[in-house]
């Protein structure tokens, strides 16, 4: 049976398949459902709201079927079950699986203070995120997993730019921070690796340059201050 590697981090797809090949708009949505699932049943009523929203078929069970057969037709008739009360896909890959068992390991690896390993580790759960964004789809289900995925996203940029950080290398980990802090303005975790990246790198005018627009922006938007920990590593 051919391998099947699906991604999810940004734009959906399926490795070796061209959007096309999967059907129509409905099917293509739902393969991409099940692949947010991870594994889990996907509840059939999620997929119909998902699928018609406010206009379902009159028999949505059956329509349900007929687009989980043809996809079968195209991934393998293995590759998508029906359990009940839902569908669940069986791939081979996740790049979002990849992403956060990556993670862990980075944070595993420079815990147990294997610096190398470390960076080596998050540069490759990096590469994953070269896409990465906030992709649109419809249905409360999938905005929470969506939502999951966002901060699993966050999460792995901060890692990585402590990693970096802590291998010397102040150009990759100002890279990730600043990418953490562009899904999220107010990560002052990532704002804090920010600033001592500059500083590593000689760069202590764009460091304090960059606090200053922080607290700007707190003070505006959030009527608040930076935190005690972030004011100290200005001070």
């Amino acid at each position: 049976m051919k391998s099947l590697a699906v991604r999810v981090l940004g734009e959906f797809g399926v490795d070796g398949v061209e959007p096309q090949a999967l059907g129509s708009r409905k099917a293509r949505l739902a393969l991409q459902h099940l692949a947010l699932g991870a594994g889990q049943v996907v509840p059939s009523d999620v997929l119909v709201d998902a699928l018609w929203e406010h206009d379902p078929p009159a028999r949505p069970g059956e329509q349900l079927a007929v687009l989980m057969s043809r996809l079968r037709s195209v991934l393998g008739k293995e590759r998508i079950e029906h359990r009940d009360g839902g569908y669940l896909l069986r791939a081979d890959w996740l790049d979002a699986t990849e992403l956060a068992a990556l993670t862990d390991e980075a944070e595993r690896r420079q815990g147990a203070g294997n610096v190398t390993g470390a960076a080596a580790a998050v540069r490759v759960a990096l590469s994953l995120l070269d896409s990465a964004g906030s992709v649109p789809v419809p249905g409360e289900w999938a905005r929470l997993r969506r939502g999951e995925l966002d901060r699993l996203i966050s999460r792995a940029r901060r890692v990585a730019a402590s990693a970096l950080l802590a291998a010397g290398d102040w150009v990759g980990a100002v890279d990730a921070a600043t990418a953490a802090l562009e899904r999220d303005p107010y990560d002052e975790v990532a704002l804090r690796l920010l600033l001592r990246a500059y500083v590593l790198g000689g760069q202590a005018a764009a460091a304090l340059s960059r606090y200053a627009a922080a607290r700007e922006r707190f003070a505006d938007e959030l009527g608040a201050d930076p935190s005690p920990e972030t004011a100290e590593l200005y001070l």
